[in-house]
């Protein structure tokens, strides 16, 4: 047993010492292969940028000194039905596999700020969504799911207001949270930024809501930025009629069959449709005939 113990501490020593060594080698030469792990790093990261363009079909957009944003075609990744493995893969669900209505949107000088109405449901958040994700991807490197010959200017930054921030611990409302964003943004606020802004001047009293929403969409074209913003008040659109700079928009709704088409048109806004959508979704036949009946 003391022969057994003495051999067991001497094997332990011995391992110690070549780990040692080898510790010691290794730290001689930390500096390179902390570059080979960068390199390696950089490499696979390009690699993978490749084969996801390949796989969807995707095109490298560089970002150009151009006082213009023009997508033509652009699709969010989570509805292209060719990343389905993909998804499958990473997230454990497939998602649509369906076609994907993609979006074409159109900014220039002349106009660098657009109001984005329409139905419940027909696509406004995910336009937001799939122009921001389109742009951070660009300036990332990453093959885009649009179209060639899509233009992205130079920007300094991305600014978003998507969901809902509400916190009750921190006793914020979704409306005080809203304005607490607003605020942190007009504070860093320049014509090299691009503002995405979810249901704008919701949260509140109407008329207060849409004074304010109307208000913001003027300082956003009297600085320059570019934007695209979500409302369903009316009174704002009405408003945007009026400003030059700005321009409204609408995501399309099909009177036939009463359902979105997801297709966004230039120059008029569109209505929100809540009662169709509420018809749609199950909603009790004599509630929605009453609110149609108390509806302006």
């Amino acid at each position: 047993n003391n022969a057994l113990a003495e051999s067991t501490a001497r094997a332990r020593e011995e391992e110690e010492r070549v780990l040692a060594e080898l510790a010691a080698s290794f730290a001689r030469h930390r500096g390179q292969l902390l570059d080979a792990a960068a390199a390696l790093t950089e490499i696979d990261a390009l690699q993978a940028r490749v084969l996801f363009g390949k796989g969807c079909g995707a095109n490298v957009i560089v970002p150009v000194a151009a006082e213009e944003l023009h997508l033509h075609g652009a699709r969010h990744p989570l509805l292209e039905p060719r990343l389905a493995k993909l998804r499958d893969a990473v997230l454990g669900e497939a998602g649509n596999l369906g076609s994907v209505t993609p979006l074409d949107i159109d900014l220039d000088r002349h106009t660098r700020v657009m109001l984005l109405s329409g139905p419940n449901a027909g696509g406004k958040t995910v336009a937001l969504k799939t122009i921001g994700l389109t742009v951070v991807m660009a300036y990332a490197g990453i093959p885009v799911l649009a179209d060639e010959g899509s233009v992205v200017p130079r920007l300094r930054s991305v600014w978003c207001r998507i969901g809902d921030d509400q916190s009750l611990l921190s006793d914020r409302s979704t409306f005080s949270a809203a304005m607490t964003a607003t605020a942190s943004l007009l504070a860093d606020l320049d014509d090299a930024t691009l503002v995405l802004y979810d249901e704008l001047g919701s949260g509140t009293d109407p008329e207060e809501g849409a004074a304010l929403a109307a208000a913001l969409l003027e300082e956003l074209v009297r600085r320059g930025c570019w934007a695209v913003a979500t409302a369903h008040l009316v009174t704002v659109a009405a408003h945007l009629e009026q400003l030059p700079g700005a321009a409204n928009a609408a995501m399309g709704f099909d009177e036939d069959s009463g359902r979105p088409t997801y297709r966004l048109s230039v120059g008029a806004p569109g209505r929100s449709r809540g009662l169709a959508i509420a018809r749609h979704c199950g909603v009790q036949p004599a509630v929605v005939d009453r609110a149609s009946q108390l509806v302006s």
